[in-house]
């Protein structure tokens, strides 16, 4: 078991769980076995000499807005590294790494100010892909005015060896295997754009790259998931797509506080009850059950569809093509 695959299951908004915990895992590092923090201090600021002390906490409040990660030391003088944490590449915002620089400068006048953006992947990390990356844009944009800043990606702090806590080892086999899997690379974000326009690009994107760790791809009319390779384990392929499309209904279009019925009867259901992916169809049906604006709807094949503010007979998340396939993310 990975604690944080636990974590993930139960909330999309993961980034501040693992802000926080490389928060503490730099503080313990401070006070102990120091290869962790004098690893991510040579990565953000290549220049600077390693301090003896060194304070790290987590939400430096500047104006519009609070710094992830902040290492400030006093000696030889007084320097501050503020880390700005991205754990998926949608949520970059436009100006934000020149707005908490110009923050943690007025509020720290006498000090160094270097800034790290630690995200997915970086031009080294991203490869081919860089060009596809909005985190990567956004600190093109950052370090041409401060050529001394650092992207950071997930990967190279996976690749510090620190054995002074065990959920280390947890922590990079998570973020290798989802932060910064490989597979996500291979979003095309130019392609489907059709989720967008119901549940917003950060959600539509944390969704095709939650899709793309079972080899799933948005094409130019949405993706088709057939349930064959999941044979072997079909009670986990069901956890990971409800947890999966959980990431749309955390959108703040989603109208949570509707209550829809199902227009879908037993009898209908039962050639998917009956099929091999039993467990695939039963989970679907329990996850529209226990969400009131959710409901089933269909004629042969059935769709899920929820409550939105902006379309009063909802939006489909997903239909079936039999009982071995299902389809996502289809223009309308």
């Amino acid at each position: 078991m990975n604690i944080f695959e636990t974590i993930a299951k139960v909330t999309s908004g993961i980034e501040q769980f693992h802000s926080q915990f490389l928060t503490d895992s730099l503080e313990e590092s401070l006070s102990g076995d120091r290869s962790l923090f004098d690893s991510v201090w040579r990565l953000a600021t290549p220049d600077w000499e390693m301090p003896v002390h060194a304070q790290v906490w987590a939400e430096e409040q500047v104006e519009r807005g609070a710094v992830d990660i902040c290492i400030r030391t006093t000696s030889p003088r007084e320097r501050i590294i503020g880390i700005e944490v991205k754990t998926v590449d949608s949520s970059a915002a436009l100006g934000q790494l020149e707005r908490y620089r110009k923050g943690l400068t007025e509020k720290y006048p006498s000090a160094d100010v270097q800034i790290a953006y630690l995200t997915p992947f970086n031009t080294q990390r991203a490869g081919d892909a860089s060009s596809f990356r909005p985190t990567i844009k956004e600190f093109q944009q950052f370090s041409s005015l401060f050529p001394q800043a650092r992207h950071l990606s997930w990967l190279d702090i996976a690749d510090i060896s620190w054995d002074a806590n065990p959920l280390w080892t947890q922590h990079q086999t998570y973020v290798r295997e989802h932060i910064s899997a490989p597979l996500k690379l291979r979003v095309n974000t130019e392609w489907n754009r059709n989720l967008s326009v119901f549940f917003g690009e950060e959600a539509t994107q944390n969704f095709w790259e939650e899709l793309a760790l079972f080899d799933v791809h948005a094409g130019q009319n949405g993706a088709i998931i057939d349930f064959s390779p999941f044979r072997g384990n079909l009670p986990r392929f069901a956890s990971s797509l409800i947890s999966i499309l959980q990431v749309l209904l955390g959108s703040d279009s989603v109208s949570r506080h509707a209550n829809r019925s199902d227009k879908f009867p037993p009898e209908l259901r039962r050639p998917f009850i009956n099929s091999e992916y039993r467990e695939v169809h039963e989970a679907l049906f329990r996850f529209a059950d226990l969400h009131p604006y959710l409901w089933v709807q269909g004629k042969k094949d059935y769709a899920i569809r929820t409550a939105h503010k902006n379309h009063s007979s909802g939006v489909s998340l997903l239909r079936t093509e039999g009982p071995g396939r299902i389809v996502v993310g289809e223009r309308r």
